[in-house]
């Protein structure tokens, strides 16, 4: 919003930089009755990224799973898969359900239906978050031209409405300073790192 000043660059004495991603960052996904798709996301974090991070997924379909799905989930050791007892709760509730379980500094969050490819770059998201007063950071996601928006109020006579735009940012030339790529915004798709409030 044009109220928040611009990303600021910690002090070198206040950078605890992240070296191990598993040490660091927690992945984030709620489904309902589609553990394929998570199945598919754990996959595409080991092996196009390499990555070994914990997965914490929530379930709200409540239904029980052939063995061979069971089984398949327990090949990822690192995968917290959990069957909520009441179905359909929504996205939100889910996520922050999973969210609550989070242990790492940062959690990455994710729908059941995303994978990671060979630009995904998780490295560069922790290190915006540990060198800058930045709390979430966001990525242009494949095939969606509207990886990020902004709000703004409009007034008439009789009222005043907030408005979403997606697709821009309100200060287009406001970049993060040492990240030329980045640039400041108030929304960003489902796919975002955050700083654990808590931690």
């Amino acid at each position: 919003n044009r109220r928040a000043g611009p990303v600021e660059l910690l002090s070198l004495k206040n950078v605890v930089r992240c070296h191990n991603m598993s040490d660091c960052v927690t992945v984030v996904t709620k489904t309902a009755r589609r553990p394929h798709l998570v199945l598919r996301l754990a996959r595409s974090i080991r092996d196009v990224k390499g990555y070994d991070l914990p997965i914490i997924a929530y379930d709200d379909g409540v239904d029980l799973y052939p063995d061979t799905i069971m089984s398949e989930i327990a090949r990822f050791p690192n995968l917290q898969y959990i069957i909520g007892d009441k179905e359909d709760l929504g996205i939100a509730l889910g996520r922050t359900l999973a969210v609550k379980l989070v242990q790492t500094k940062y959690f990455l969050l994710f729908d059941d239906d995303t994978i990671l490819n060979e630009n995904t770059d998780i490295e560069l998201l922790a290190e915006i978050l540990d060198t800058t007063d930045a709390s979430l950071v966001g990525g242009k996601v494949a095939n969606n031209e509207h990886f990020a928006g902004y709000f703004r109020f409009v007034s008439s006579r009789s009222q005043r409405n907030l408005y979403h735009f997606n697709g821009a940012c309100f200060v287009t030339n406001e970049t993060v300073s040492s990240f030329p790529s980045c640039v400041r915004c108030d929304t960003t798709t489902n796919v975002f790192m955050q700083k654990q409030l808590m931690y």
